[in-house]
């Protein structure tokens, strides 16, 4: 499906609409994500982010998305200071389109950061400042990646059986889904926890390679 989007947005060329131009970008992007080149992927959501601006219009939707993808990339660079910028980007771009779920998204994002950079309360205060409900308004991938945001939260704040839930949490959705890199980023979520209780034994079962499980969050 990919490779078949990524066709269409050559054949389009110049004359697509810059809505199709958006959508066609971001599913070559997706495709170079999917293949692993990095340089490729930031290329086609720089080409999303340089169209005009339209508030309230579907580019804007894709500018969201643009910003979360290179949030993503950044992160497989290991670049914290660029996948805050664009967490914060995507935040604030979905806040200017009333889209509430991309919003939370995004600030789950800058709580992941948080939590890496070792600010556990300010990443926690983000995460309680959202409205009510706003778990249940995000799709099965992102509700999922949010709960082992929620469990890395957890076992940075010395509470593994809070962690462990919420790894049980993120595995039903991806089991549910049949996604094999959300189960591995589960595992490796629970070896740490496993370490933190002082189970080596079991984190090495954990740890032990099965499948990509390529780090959207790290």
């Amino acid at each position: 499906a990919f490779t078949a989007h990524a066709a269409e947005a050559e054949a389009a060329g110049p004359a697509a609409d810059a809505a199709d131009r958006a959508d066609l970008a971001l599913a070559q992007a997706m495709l170079a994500e999917h293949q692993g080149d990095l340089a490729a992927m930031e290329a086609h959501n720089q080409a999303v982010l340089a169209l005009p601006e339209d508030p309230a219009g579907e580019v804007a939707a894709c500018r969201v998305l643009a910003h979360m993808n290179r949030h993503t990339a950044a992160m497989h660079r290991g670049d914290l200071d660029a996948a805050r910028h664009h967490a914060a980007r995507a935040r604030e771009a979905a806040r200017a389109q009333g889209a509430f779920a991309s919003e939370a998204f995004a600030t789950v994002l800058e709580a992941h950061l948080d939590v890496l950079a070792g600010a556990r309360e300010a990443a926690r205060a983000r995460l309680e400042a959202l409205p009510a409900g706003w778990a249940d308004a995000l799709p099965w991938t992102q509700a999922g990646l949010a709960s082992l945001v929620q469990a890395g939260l957890a076992l940075a704040a010395g509470d593994p059986a809070a962690a462990e839930a919420a790894c049980r949490a993120a595995e039903r959705r991806f089991l549910d889904a049949g996604w094999d890199d959300g189960l591995g980023l589960v595992r490796e979520r629970q070896a740490a926890i496993a370490l933190a209780r002082k189970a080596p034994a079991r984190a090495a079962a954990l740890a032990a390679p099965r499948g990509d499980g390529r780090a959207l969050l790290d």
